[in-house]
């Protein structure tokens, strides 16, 4: 696992992008984590308490201390909720990083995943010197997939794959973007 990620803080037009807080915890669960129709599928159920959530909170800030986590809490700027997360996951296999993110209900279909994605694409891209970054999503989140396709990200394969322990497989798709798909598709800050 990667041992010097850093989850700096990010502006964009209409979101900010920060660390998680301990404090985010109770907004985290009521807005997206605690909706079962926003992790459907997600590699992790929805939290049942905000306990759940300070619990995922908690093991966030002590990777945020290693340097082993890229998670940003996305923040609204207009309203100043939290609204999701989005993040780069090292699984430690030598693969490249992957882009995942979560974002509450009433928000989807209004560019906030693209714009916050687009901005952590960048960071990972042009600070950390990545040259690919990988992504998926379970197929019939269509939603998700459009996201990516948005980005520039390319498709590369479906896979079956378990997903939640003592869950049937999901089909998952799977997508890519190099450094210079993304500079050409987004060639300065916009």
């Amino acid at each position: 696992m990667t041992s010097n990620l850093v989850t700096p803080v990010f502006n964009t037009p209409r979101l900010l992008l920060r660390p998680f807080i301990l404090q985010d915890a109770a907004e985290m669960f009521q807005n997206y984590a605690g909706d079962a129709r926003v992790t459907k599928y997600m590699s992790w159920e929805h939290h049942k308490t905000v306990e759940d959530s300070e619990k995922v909170i908690r093991h966030w800030l002590t990777r945020y201390e290693e340097k082993t986590l890229c998670n940003w809490a996305i923040i609204e700027k207009l309203t100043g909720r939290l609204i999701g997360s989005i993040g780069l996951t090292d699984y430690g296999l030598g693969d490249p990083l992957e882009l995942g993110y979560c974002l509450m209900r009433e928000l989807w279909g209004k560019g906030y995943t693209t714009e916050a994605a687009k901005e952590v694409l960048r960071y990972a891209f042009a600070d950390m010197g990545e040259a690919r970054i990988d992504a998926y999503y379970a197929h019939e989140n269509e939603a998700s997939g459009a996201v990516m396709k948005k980005l520039g990200m390319t498709f590369v394969k479906q896979i079956r794959q378990q997903m939640r322990k003592g869950q049937p497989e999901w089909l998952l798709d799977i997508y890519t973007i190099t450094r210079d798909q993304f500079l050409q598709r987004w060639p300065k800050n916009d």
